[in-house]
């Protein structure tokens, strides 16, 4: 059941209106004999897939987003996907956006799935099955706002202490290990490491440049350069590969990792490795982004946000900024003598 019975919804909708919606729905998947078939939203969905198949790739592969649009149309499909497109309302993507609340999803996530929903009925527009006044109208669903809605809220991702970082060394291969001080120097995302081959490093100056393969923003057309001073060029020494073309982190085949040999590290199987190797240190789990977080705030506060934005990658000094933690303590030294 989407809803519970009686329940009250946003902009006057009851659970009994959705319950009839839902009514209609099935009425317009059954048509009668001779009826002509009404374009659904489970068509517009299926539509889209197609196009998603085909659009969201690099290298040949599907990315993870196609993965994404299926989970965030899954719910929308099962609920409504009997509505016929030209019918639907505000106050049906408002009762999708309360499913989610429902099943526990953070603020952030919801927004981010309501929009997508938006983008599916966008590219309907585009394709001239969905008529524009419904994404139009689709638009006057506000974002949930902090602090304004029962969604759960999440944690900002914080830098990560050195000494954690520096306790849970010991507990990692050295593979690992290497990976995880990579990280912590340079502020690689962890897809960047795990993929780092030999070939892709240019070692001919006093700063090598490492050019991931794939990347975050290589679909807009934007080269990723990752500069590797003198501790990252010590750590990647004793690892690099005499053939090129491999990878330069092969996982350690143990008891506890299985991973064959020759098989090469994901972001997931590198978080694990860490995760288990901080439980064994006694320290909270924390996650590899934290890593990042760490060379930012770091970066940011020796040389400016300007060349931590160069050096992270980012397109704009605003996506530095949220990596970037304050310096309060800072802040604090210089009012306690001008402020």
């Amino acid at each position: 059941m989407w809803l519970q019975a009686g329940r009250q919804l946003p902009d006057g909708l009851t659970s009994t209106d959705w319950q009839a919606r839902k009514q209609m729905a099935l009425v317009n998947m059954q048509p009668g004999e001779g009826a002509q078939r009404t374009y659904l939203v489970s068509d517009l969905v299926a539509d889209f897939l197609k196009f998603a198949h085909v659009h969201y790739r690099k290298d040949g592969q599907e990315t993870s987003e196609v993965g994404n649009i299926k989970c965030m149309a899954r719910p929308l499909v099962d609920g409504l996907g009997g509505l016929a497109v030209d019918s639907f309302r505000p106050q049906d993507l408002v009762t999708y956006r309360d499913l989610l609340i429902e099943r526990g999803l953070a603020r952030t996530q919801i927004n981010k799935q309501v929009q997508g929903i938006r983008r599916i009925f966008k590219h309907g527009v585009f394709e001239g099955t969905v008529p524009a006044g419904i994404l139009e109208a689709l638009r006057t669903v506000r974002p949930l706002q902090k602090g304004r809605t029962q969604a759960r809220e999440t944690e900002p991702v914080r830098p990560i202490d050195e000494e954690k970082v520096f306790a849970v060394l010991p507990q990692l291969s050295q593979t690992v290990a290497a990976m995880v001080l990579l990280q912590w120097h340079t502020g690689m995302r962890p897809g960047e490491v795990v993929q780092m081959r030999g070939k892709d490093l240019d070692r001919s100056g006093s700063v090598w440049f490492y050019r991931p393969p794939r990347h975050k923003t290589q679909h807009y057309g934007h080269e990723r350069i990752v500069r590797l001073g003198k501790n990252a060029q010590e750590i990647l020494q004793p690892l690099l590969p005499d053939d090129p073309t491999q990878p330069v982190f092969h996982p350690v085949t143990s008891p506890e990792d299985k991973n064959p040999v020759g098989a090469t590290y994901t972001t997931q199987s590198y978080g694990r490795a860490v995760r288990r190797a901080c439980l064994r240190a006694g320290i909270e789990p924390w996650s590899l982004n934290r890593l990042r977080h760490s060379a930012a705030t770091r970066i940011t506060h020796e040389f400016g946000i300007e060349l931590a934005r160069v050096i992270l990658g980012h397109r704009s000094i605003s996506t530095t900024q949220l990596y970037a933690e304050l310096d309060h303590e800072k802040a604090n030294e210089v009012m306690e003598k001008f402020g």
